[in-house]
C-alpha cells in the first residue's frame, strides 16, 4: 500500500512540474495574428508576450517564421543531471535557438537535440514568454 502511495505521490509532482506545458503548440504566424496571444497547457493557459513575438520574427528567416510553432519546450532529465535539457522537436527548433543564441551547433545524442542551462538563461533572459520548462 505504501508503493502504490509513493506511485500516485510522484506522479502528482510531475504533473505538477509539467503544468506549463502545452497541450498543443501553435505556429508564430497564428500567434502574432491573435490579440492576445495564448496557449492551453496541461494546467491552465500559457500567455504570450506580443512584442516577444514581433521581436522573434524579426530575428528568423521567413521559413522559420512560418514553421515555428510556439512555446519553445524544453524537459529537463532528472536522470541526465540539472544542467541538461532535452528540445521537444527536431531540427527546426534546433535552429531556432541556435539564431537566438548566436550557437553555431545544437548536440543531438542520436534521438534528441539537447542543450544546457547557460543556453536556457540567455533565452529566458531574451525571452520570457516563448520558453517553457518541464520535468522527464
Amino acid at each position: 500500500m505504501v508503493l502504490e502511495d509513493s506511485d500516485e505521490w510522484l506522479r502528482h509532482q510531475l504533473r505538477e512540474l509539467n503544468r506549463d506545458i502545452p497541450k498543443i503548440r501553435v505556429p508564430l504566424p497564428i500567434l502574432l495574428k491573435m490579440d492576445n496571444p495564448f496557449i492551453e497547457t496541461l494546467g491552465g493557459v500559457h500567455y504570450f508576450d506580443k512584442d516577444e513575438l514581433k521581436s522573434l520574427k524579426s530575428i528568423l528567416p521567413e521559413d522559420l517564421q512560418e514553421n515555428l510553432k510556439l512555446p519553445l519546450v524544453f524537459r529537463r532529465s532528472i536522470e541526465s543531471g540539472e544542467s541538461i535539457y532535452f528540445i521537444d522537436g527536431g531540427e527546426l527548433e534546433a535552429e531556432v535557438i541556435k539564431k537566438l543564441t548566436g550557437l553555431n551547433f545544437i548536440p543531438f545524442n542520436g534521438e534528441k537535440y539537447y542543450t544546457y542551462k547557460p543556453v536556457i538563461l540567455k533565452l529566458l533572459s531574451n525571452f520570457p514568454s516563448i520558453i517553457v520548462i518541464g520535468v522527464i
